[in-house]
């Protein structure tokens, strides 16, 4: 009897060693949200959307690691494989999950490895430790570095005094738009199209200063920290770019910096 009780008293203890070591040794969820962009500036290109574009040799490949994997995975990173259409991967790569908030991973592929055609690529999350997760399905994506269209000009071009403020447009000369040298200036304006490779180049002057430039994104929108600007007045104009393909430029929107 003593020896039957000492039995059971061992497995109520292992049993949840047991238990546990298992919880911890589950593999990781494959990743979400698998997309392509041309470069930083640009947006991706998700993959349900069919219609996945590079105007580069080197896009950038990401994805977001699955905000239900809860599990510890120290050691979590996005493999990477490229291929042709039918064709064994020309390359397998690893890129780390960030751990910010979005906890997202980002491969740029290198120079040598792509041209102009047709391609595909597929992610998984693996752990030295913990394992590997299933492949995600193919994204197809196509090359195209040559000549595209010219892109239409921007328009409605707007300055608000930080992502809380409204936006001020340019369209009204008896309401000059106000920017502080204390607040966070926004620059933004319409897209001429929703080509997501579309990047929006910025010149912001003063009197016979040269003009500052700054690239942006994202709905053609740019920000500047505060103090970037002083005291004075100043207008901006903008031009979508698409690769070597570029707009004309947009009329000039005056507007004021105050202290």
């Amino acid at each position: 009897m003593t020896a039957l009780v000492a039995a059971l008293t061992l497995g109520a203890i292992v049993a949840p060693a047991a238990s546990a070591d298992s919880t911890a040794a589950s593999p990781p969820l494959p990743p979400v949200y698998p997309s392509l962009s041309s470069s930083s500036l640009t947006l991706p290109h998700g993959c349900e959307s069919g219609k996945v574009l590079s105007r580069t040799l080197t896009p950038i490949i990401s994805a977001h690691r699955d905000f239900l994997d809860t599990a510890d995975h120290p050691d979590l990173q996005m493999v990477v494989q490229v291929a042709r259409p039918g064709r064994p991967p020309l390359l397998t790569a690893k890129a780390p999950f960030e751990s910010g908030t979005e906890k997202r991973a980002r491969y740029q592929v290198p120079e040598g490895l792509l041209q102009d055609g047709k391609y595909r690529f597929r992610v998984r999350a693996e752990d030295a430790t913990t394992g590997k997760s299933a492949w995600l399905p193919w994204c197809a994506f196509t090359v195209h570095t040559g000549e595209v269209q010219k892109p239409g000009v921007p328009t409605t071009l707007l300055i608000s005094q930080g992502p809380y403020s409204p936006f001020q447009s340019c369209d009204d000369p008896a309401k000059v738009p106000v920017l502080h040298t204390t607040q966070l200036g926004q620059f933004a304006a319409t897209p001429p199209s929703d080509n997501p490779n579309l990047v929006g180049r910025f010149e912001i002057s003063r009197g016979e200063e040269e003009p500052r430039t700054e690239l942006a994104s994202l709905h053609l929108s740019a920000d500047l920290p505060p103090g970037t600007l002083s005291e004075g007045d100043y207008r901006f104009r903008v031009r979508a770019e698409d690769g070597s393909a570029v707009s004309d430029w947009s009329v000039w929107c005056d507007f004021v910096v105050l202290p």
